[in-house]
């Protein structure tokens, strides 16, 4: 025992000593044993998360997790972990990470570390918006640092708590908890980093209440600390802020130098959230400018990226800035288009569905963590408890699909104008398409699980879990690429393949001069025929059934074949399938054509030997906000 406790205490010394050399440190952890490699992959990775080379620092913490075996190091390696993502701005896998990490805390019975791992997660559901959550955990931790007078973690609390008090209003509250974090940081010596964000949260908080000059005290307080260090994401924040400050004051060449400086970190280190704030300021700077028309397009510029993250509090001030500006300039037919699309987040931002997306939020992170655990445990748990656990996460994944479909059907209650009305619609025959092919995979899986064959039910469910998420996906938006509406269709082929004991082939070719990965196309437009052909096509025949698709470039336009060698419409029964897709589609395009000017056709062709070729016409529309 005294051996291995100076191994680690010399590993440990080694370790900052040479926090330069990482490639010493690879060296030596091939000559280690499990328990010592996997703490030293576990530094490695810290260090690399020091530096803000994200991906290696996750590659090299998996690693050690793999190895760990203590649950102190499991949870220290686990929240680092979490931490790298958060970094990352994927909040779904710290959130992951930070709850595992707090389960391996409490075993430990430690109390310090349980109440940090509480903290922790109070950081991911404030970024997720669930703030009653993220208080509940925060004053889980405070209460324990309290207790044992541990004023280190006590400051990091009242700062989170701080935080979240400031995002819901109330700046003036904020900065006392803000203070009383920084009187703490500064009595326990606390490094210049942690003391440098605090000097930029009261900024931000001086900033709310209008109090520029002692924001910008504060905030080139911590400036001078970030840039002295490696933090260029805090260094670049500070940057932003003190531009945005300098707007505020009407002092536009401060405003865009130092903003500028922003651009250059956050477009070095690709942080895009940075880059939403940076595209916002710079329109609004060349606007007070009257270079309006400039302006616009860095305005635009930042309101595609936020799209593209979805973040909707920064879509919403973009969008108000854009109907601002294009009122002013009479430009009112514009400002109109604008003004639609941020009546519609507003209804978005409402409580009642804020708290909908939460709770949607916390299924989807507890049902990924079971499935997880069901594949972890696969391998060692007997037959029948694999079969229960199947089963759980089968209920589990219905319930998921029957509250988000719900969800959806209840947001589009909500919806107002004339254009929501008409995507509504859209998305409830979209619905339509999916339920019967839904159900009957269900029924072939738990056929499996009947049989006993749970490595077959696993890979069968697997599958249909994935093209089900991006069926949803798929469902919630007005056009997609043409690439994801390709692999959605060749998912369901290949799990149609699968149901059908390989009973039909299919090939899909794609013309080489198509970008299809630049090119948007509405979703599931092919998807009815396609089951058409599968379901009904081949239904009763004594033949290798085979299905062809093919996206051919003519022009403006590309064409899309679906052919098939089934039975085609001579009986009642088929054609009666073929009138509700027909009607289907023809319903959904008469929506599609109805706001765009390019048009959408198709024609089905009953072919003279077998089976039928349905041809589309769609156009090539590589943007279609230009």
């Amino acid at each position: 025992m005294k051996k291995r406790l100076l191994l680690s205490h010399f590993l440990l010394l080694f370790i900052v000593s040479s926090s330069q050399n990482i490639d010493s440190l690879k060296t030596i952890s091939l000559k280690l044993h499990d328990n010592e490699k996997g703490y030293i992959l576990m530094q490695i990775g810290k260090i690399y998360q020091q530096k803000n080379e994200l991906d290696s620092a996750i590659l090299y913490l998996n690693n050690s997790i793999k190895i760990l075996k203590s649950p102190e190091n499991l949870s220290e390696a686990i929240h680092t972990l979490g931490m790298a993502y958060f970094f990352k701005n994927d909040f779904t896998n710290t959130l992951e990470n930070f709850k595992l990490s707090l389960k391996y805390a409490k075993q430990t019975k430690n109390d310090s570390v349980i109440a940090r791992r509480y903290s922790d997660l109070g950081v991911a559901y404030d970024y997720l918006g669930a703030f009653d959550k993220s208080v509940e955990y925060y004053y889980k931790a405070l209460g324990v640092f309290e207790k044992k007078n541990d004023k280190q973690a006590m400051s990091k609390a009242y700062n989170n708590l701080g935080i979240i008090t400031q995002n819901r209003g109330n700046a003036k509250q904020s900065l006392k908890l803000y203070e009383k974090s920084l009187k703490l940081k500064k009595e326990t010596n606390t490094n210049k980093i942690e003391i440098a964000s605090s000097y930029l949260n009261l900024g931000s908080a001086y900033e709310q209440l209008k109090e520029y000059d002692k924001s910008l005290k504060f905030y080139n307080k911590s400036l001078e600390v970030f840039e002295n260090s490696n933090r260029l994401n805090y260094y670049s924040l500070a940057l932003s802020n003190i531009a945005g400050v300098y707007f505020f004051k009407e002092n536009m060449d401060s405003a865009n130098f130092f903003n500028e400086k922003s651009f250059r970190i956050n477009d070095s280190l690709k942080n895009n959230f940075g880059l939403v704030k940076y595209y916002r300021l710079k329109g609004n700077i060349l606007i007070k400018q009257n270079k309006v028309e400039n302006g616009i397009l860095y305005l635009n510029k930042a309101l595609i990226l936020a799209d593209t993250l979805n973040v909707i509090s920064d879509k919403k001030d973009i969008l108000n800035d854009l109907v601002t500006v294009l009122k002013k300039e009479q430009n009112f037919d514009k400002a109109f288009f604008f003004q639609e699309k941020l009546m519609a987040i507003k209804d978005t931002l409402s409580n009642e569905k804020s708290n909908n997306k939460i709770e949607t939020l916390k299924i989807v992170y507890e049902t990924d963590k079971k499935e997880k655990e069901i594949l972890l445990l696969q391998t060692k748990a007997k037959r029948k408890a694999q079969r229960n656990r199947i089963v759980t996460s089968i209920l589990a994944f219905i319930l998921l699909l029957i509250g988000i479909i719900t969800l959806l059907i209840f947001r589009q209650k909500l919806t107002k104008s004339k254009h929501e009305a008409e995507i509504f619609n859209q998305k409830l025959l979209r619905l339509q398409m999916n339920p019967h092919f839904i159900f009957n995979t269900l029924a072939s899986i738990q056929s499996y699980m009947l049989e006993k064959n749970t490595k077959q039910a696993a890979m069968y469910l697997s599958a249909f879990s994935k093209l089900t998420r991006s069926i949803l996906n798929n469902s919630r938006e007005e056009f997609i690429t043409l690439q994801e509406d390709i692999e959605t269709i060749d998912n369901y082929l290949k799990i149609q393949q699968m149901r059908f004991e390989n009973s039909f082939e299919y090939d899909i070719n794609i013309d080489d001069k198509i970008d299809s990965d630049n090119v948007q196309v509405a979703p599931m437009l092919i998807q009815p025929f396609v089951e058409n052909a599968v379901v009904h096509g081949f239904k009763n025949v004594n033949y290798k059934g085979i299905i062809e698709v093919e996206y051919k470039k003519l022009h403006k336009n590309i064409e899309v074949i679906i052919e098939d060698n089934g039975r085609g419409f001579e009986n009642q029964e088929n054609k009666l399938h073929k009138s509700h897709a027909l009607n289907i589609t023809k319903e959904r395009l008469r929506i599609i054509n109805k706001f765009k000017k390019q048009k959408i056709s198709f024609q089905i062709i009953n072919k003279q030997d077998k089976g039928v070729k349905v041809v589309f016409l769609i156009p090539y529309i590589k943007n279609i906000s230009k």
